[in-house]
């Protein structure tokens, strides 16, 4: 069903901000990781309006993250914390020591979306009757139609 209502969704499901990053470590970066991950993990654990953190890994050396926040300004606040400037800055070195590539994406939530069954205000499982209307469509379109 298609809400602006998440309350009964899942905290992360109610997220306003998100960061999408990764970064393409040397092996002397991957070695060296961990211990500033683990100081970063705690930073964001205790941040204001941090909702989930995944975690993704690319073979061979590409780590990546998003993480979801109640607000932007939180997700922003976030950015200028010690742990998370000492790692940008390890990460970001000039000498491309720990690090040779590396990207970042804020990505911000339109206010409708969907939500089905207990964590959906009906209650219920349904599902769409119409997709989202694309900007190339002439009409709505059906989904049991497609």
């Amino acid at each position: 069903m298609i809400t602006k209502d998440f309350s009964r969704a899942p905290k992360y499901a109610q997220a306003e901000a998100a960061f999408f990053g990764a970064t393409r470590y040397k092996l002397v970066g991957l070695l060296r990781l961990p211990v500033r991950w683990i100081r970063l993990r705690l930073a964001l654990s205790k941040t204001p309006g941090y909702l989930k953190l995944i975690v993704w890994f690319e073979f061979p050396r590409t780590i990546g993250s998003i993480v979801f926040f109640d607000t932007e300004e939180n997700l922003m606040l976030f950015a200028r914390q010690k742990a998370h400037r000492l790692v940008m800055q390890w990460v970001g070195d000039e000498r491309e020591i720990t690090s040779d590539a590396g990207f970042i994406r804020i990505m911000k939530v339109y206010p409708n979306g969907y939500a089905n069954g207990r964590w959906s205000k009906g209650d219920k499982m349904s599902h769409i009757k119409q997709f989202t209307k694309l900007k190339s469509d002439k009409k709505r379109v059906n989904v049991d139609d497609f």
